[in-house]
């Protein structure tokens, strides 16, 4: 198991509800690698709430999981733990996240040079294309099965910020995921 993940799956394991949010003014990866998360995290038994301050955006209305994301966080906690995803700073998760009394030990996974390690645990890789990468990386280290909706999310926060893989961003790993992705379930034409 790569060390980096080890915390955050043994925090997987000892928790039971848990929060994923992402940054104000949602792009595809911000919405893939949560509705991913939050997907693979109930695929566990866990119960999660998905977390967005701003509306989701109509492109991304069709990705599974989607109709589960919530614009408020009052009544919702504690959780045991918060994952924060595809955000560099604490502020940009919306003022309900900052205002949120007890999240549980936060777990910042980001792929942005920029992060400030807001985290009680920090998974920042900067090489990554995305923050899809490193949740697939995640499902994958935890032995998460990753089915066609989670498949189509992380599909679609790779997609988006690798500019359809034209950016720079686009490495031999971000291609390697995406195929993985495709054989998961996930259909490039949808």
């Amino acid at each position: 198991m790569e060390k980096k993940y080890s915390l955050v799956i043994e925090e997987i394991k000892r928790g039971k509800k848990f929060l994923v949010v992402s940054h104000v003014s949602p792009e595809g990866d911000a919405v893939g690698s949560l509705l991913g998360l939050a997907l693979a995290l109930r695929s566990l038994g866990k119960d999660v709430t998905a977390y967005l301050e701003d509306p989701l955006p109509t492109l991304f209305k069709f990705l599974p999981g989607a109709e589960t994301v919530v614009h408020s966080l009052e009544g919702k906690g504690p959780f045991d733990a918060t994952f924060a995803v595809d955000c560099g700073q604490r502020e940009r998760l919306g003022k309900d996240f900052v205002d949120l009394k007890e999240p549980g030990v936060v777990i910042n996974i980001d792929h942005h040079a920029t992060n400030d390690s807001f985290g009680d645990l920090n998974v920042i890789v900067p090489g990554a294309s995305a923050a899809g990468e490193l949740v697939y990386d995640l499902c994958t280290e935890a032995a998460i099965n990753i089915t066609p909706d989670i498949a189509v999310n992380l599909y679609v926060a790779i997609h988006t910020d690798t500019g359809s893989f034209r950016y720079s961003s686009s490495t031999p790993e971000s291609f390697a995921k995406a195929g993985e992705l495709v054989r998961a379930g996930a259909d490039p034409w949808d």
